[in-house]
Formats: C-alpha cells, structure tokens, sequence
C-alpha cells in the first residue's frame, strides 16, 4: 500500500510502504488505518490540496482514464455519531476490513484501539476511557468493510491523525 499525507504546509508526507492489516483477537475484523480528524478541518473541506507531477504526453489519455475511473468509484457514506459532533474537538475513525458483513452479536464492543501511546496525539487522552462507537459496513467491489468512528474527550495536537498498524 502506498499513501502520501500533507502537512499544514502542503509539504508531502510519505509514508511507509511496509505495513499490513492487522488482525482483532477472537474476530473477523483487520485493521487497516486509524484516522484522528479536528472537526473544524473537516468543516473546512472546501479547501483543495493539489498536485502537479509531470506525465509524458504518450500516456496522458491512459492516465486520465484512470483517474477518471477512480473518481467513478468513490462512495461517499454517512455513520451517524452517538453525539453531538459540537461536543467534540476532534472525530476518530478506525476502517477495518472483513470476509463479510457481521452481525451486531458479532461486532466486538472495542473497535477503537484506546491505548496509552494515543495520548501523543490527543491532549487529554485516559487510557481505557470509553465512548459511545458509531458502527458502519460496506462492500467495495468483493471487500467488506467496517467504519467506526467516535468523538472521544481531548484535544487532537494535529489538524489530522493517521495511524498504521506496524508489521
């Protein structure tokens, strides 16, 4: 997998390639990132982040197309927040993938990681704190995946939080 952040600079922020799922203990679900948004940022997301990279005209009309091929597959989906995003500074999000849809029995009642190493990112943060989860499931093409998202108490240090698992 290969993904490129950007800082509030617009300064590109690569990050590694060697990361993978990794697997919840007793469950289906494999977590493939965690993302810690400032509700504020979100707010303002009419702000673009653009990049120019060069491409050999012999292979502009191929490069379209798949740019055009990747914006016909976004899918857009709403998780309704157990609160009130106006109580919350920030929104945390964990995006797993599954074999196939679960049934409530089966989603596991810690879906967002809540150890101690978050409180680098969040001002705040109490290990094992709990907070109501949002819960959201989807198919892409022949993948499942399971949307959680939460407003936890604190103060998210950064404009946006993106966490791997490590290999």
């Amino acid at each position: 997998m290969h993904i490129t952040a950007y800082g509030a600079t617009g300064k590109p922020i690569h990050f590694s390639r060697h990361w993978k799922s990794k697997a919840l203990s007793k469950s289906d679900l494999r977590l493939w990132f965690l993302l810690m948004t400032r509700i504020s940022t979100l707010r303002q997301q009419d702000l673009a982040v653009q990049r120019v990279v060069k491409m050999p005209t012999s292979d502009k009309e191929r490069r379209l197309k798949e740019v055009a091929r990747y914006v016909d597959n976004l899918l857009f989906v709403d998780v309704p927040l157990a609160i009130s995003a106006e109580e919350s500074q920030y929104i945390y999000c964990g995006v797993y993938l599954i074999s196939d849809f679960l049934t409530p029995e089966d989603v596991p009642s810690t879906l967002l990681p809540c150890q101690d190493s978050l409180a680098n990112q969040v001002e705040g943060w109490s290990a094992g704190s709990e907070f109501s989860v949002a819960v959201r499931q989807l198919k892409l093409g022949q993948q499942a995946i399971c949307v959680a998202v939460a407003c936890p108490s604190g103060t998210l240090r950064d404009d946006v939080f993106i966490g791997f698992p490590k290999k």
